[in-house]
């Protein structure tokens, strides 16, 4: 059975302990229960009332540099910056319905949620055009902030677009969970052929997710150390990142990279 096209109701019922990307293990209000023939008949898959849902991506998320955009490339590494800060962290997947579609007014709304119950968390998503839109969000934790409510927030996303396809993962392996998120790409046929097509509609990050104005910093830092042996730029910018995660004023002093070694 392609689990992309499960019905909300089979969803729901699916086993959980696959997170199809190995990137954290699912959170539930309660057990789920395994599907049966019954329901299976009465609830119809695929379909108008079916969106699907986090579509699998190109080797389940195993990346070739190559074969991504520029776009997928800058969103990897801001993804995967942000995550290297300690914390704990939620991976979200949230869909939408035919009757009620993925709207500017929705991600608005969203973000009031969060500002509203978690007013510490940062966050990082990207919308794509899977099933009637969906939206994939990582949540890192503020100070003081234990966890996620699980079952207000899956009950709140429920009333206000009535879906019931959400996934909710706690976060175990930070750097496929970045390889993830960056690469939302689907299978398409053309001329015959099928072929890698991107569907991501937009991404972005809040405030707190990165060191203040580390981004105009960390690209001037890349392209000075273009030419650095290979790991050296891995190296200083872990270093260099971490520092900025403790004093933002570290962020106007970058690692210049001079013959193998750090010149500062």
């Amino acid at each position: 059975m392609d689990k992309t096209l499960l019905s909300p109701s089979l969803f729901s019922a699916y086993p959980r302990s696959d997170s199809g990307v190995g990137i954290g293990r699912y959170l539930d209000v309660a057990p789920p229960q395994p599907a049966t023939q019954a329901s299976s008949a009465a609830v119809p898959v695929g379909g108008a009332g079916a969106p699907k849902l986090d579509i699998p991506t190109p080797d389940c998320g195993q990346l070739i540099k190559g074969g991504l955009t520029g776009r997928s490339r800058r969103i990897f590494s801001r993804a995967l910056m942000g995550v290297k800060k300690r914390g704990r962290y939620y991976f979200l997947t949230l869909t939408t319905t035919v009757q009620n579609p993925l709207m500017g007014e929705h991600w608005k709304n969203l973000r009031k949620w969060f500002k509203r119950h978690m007013p510490k968390t940062t966050h990082f998503h990207v919308i794509t055009k899977e099933g009637n839109g969906v939206i994939h969000m990582i949540l890192r934790l503020g100070r003081g902030e234990s966890r996620l409510e699980i079952k207000p927030f899956r009950e709140w996303w429920k009333d206000y677009t009535g879906a019931t396809q959400v996934k909710i993962l706690k976060v175990t392996s930070k750097e496929d969970l970045a390889r993830y998120i960056s690469d939302q790409r689907y299978k398409k046929k053309l001329a015959g052929e099928f072929a890698w097509q991107d569907c991501m509609v937009s991404w972005g990050y809040s405030a707190g997710w990165l060191p203040l104005h580390f981004s105009k910093h960390f690209g001037k830092f890349w392209y000075r150390s273009r030419h650095a042996e290979m790991g050296q730029r891995e190296m200083f910018l872990h270093d260099w990142l971490m520092r900025c995660y403790e004093d933002e004023k570290e962020v106007v002093n970058p690692p210049i990279i001079r013959s193998g070694f750090d010149a500062r």
